[in-house]
């Protein structure tokens, strides 16, 4: 034995790497002697589980959304009528297409008036190959053809148009909000306040590349004790999917969430990403203290 060794005591041996089979198990059989610990997070059984699927809720939310911004997203300007003449009648909220016309000056039957693109500007348009109205705003510049809304009778003859104009607007995707997999039976769902990223995922890779990047995806979660570090034997949360065992919560998110997931355990829902070197989940986990 050196001096240094006999001063000091010998060196520890550093703890060997689990493989992912090893880690994976471990991860099962820590769960059985998870302690029992309470919820500390003050929040009410209202404020930790969802009474229902959170997943069709986003759905419905984001089908709300892409209909108000597509509804934003429509300019409309009056349309100036000048003829009807052999055109058919339409009737309140009938949508018609038109489409520009070459023409330079049109006569209005109405008011006996002219119309010249050269003095007055404008843009005319015609339907069913009548040149009938004209448009002053610019928001049909560049439009071969444009959408028309009947908003009643001008007149006997005449019709009351609105022109429509639609901007292209970036929606939002509903699959993205459909989980990939079944939803589990017999747990409470958790509700999805927060997100929070996993640890160890790298004991999982092959499941999780069976899903898509980005996929939404549910999860089961039960107690147990990280299997390794500093921290080891620590309580903390683990989440399964598919029955596969895909990481855990670091040692703080674990303290802040373990009461609040019963014996029995829960499930909640996470998502899927590819990192730049392997996948990587966060799980959607209920707030872990009062909101203020």
């Amino acid at each position: 034995m050196g001096l240094l060794s006999w001063l000091f005591g010998k060196n520890e041996p550093e703890e060997p790497a689990l493989t992912a089979e090893q880690e994976s198990r471990l991860g099962e059989r820590l769960s059985t002697l998870a302690p029992e610990l309470p919820d500390t997070s003050g929040l009410s059984r209202r404020d930790i589980f969802s009474s229902h699927d959170q997943s069709k809720q986003w759905v419905k939310d984001v089908r709300e959304a892409n209909r108000r911004l597509q509804a934003a997203s429509v300019r409309t300007a009056q349309v100036y009528t000048y003829t009807w003449k052999g055109l058919p009648k339409l009737r309140r909220g009938e949508r018609i297409s038109m489409r520009r016309s070459d023409a330079t000056t049109l006569h209005s039957t109405y008011t006996g008036s002219t119309w010249s693109k050269r003095s007055d500007g404008g843009t005319a348009f015609s339907y069913r190959g009548r040149t009938c109205c004209v448009v002053f705003s610019q928001i049909v510049d560049g439009l071969d053809s444009v959408t028309m809304v009947c908003q009643g009778q001008f007149s006997a003859d005449l019709p009351e148009l609105r022109v429509e104009v639609r901007k292209v607007c970036d929606v939002q995707s509903e699959s993205r909000y459909v989980p990939r997999n079944r939803r589990p039976s017999g747990l409470r769902e958790l509700k999805a306040s927060r997100t929070v990223a996993l640890s160890g995922e790298e004991i999982a890779q092959e499941v999780l590349e069976r899903y898509e990047d980005d996929a939404l995806v549910w999860m089961t979660v039960r107690r147990g004790l990280i299997p390794k570090g500093k921290s080891k034997g620590e309580p903390t949360l683990w989440f399964a999917l598919d029955g596969v065992d895909v990481g855990y919560l670091t040692p703080l998110q674990g303290r802040r969430q373990y009461g609040q997931v019963p014996s029995e355990g829960a499930m909640c829902l996470a998502r899927i990403k590819r990192g730049t070197k392997k996948y990587e989940v966060t799980v959607h986990l209920p707030d872990y203290e009062k909101q203020h």
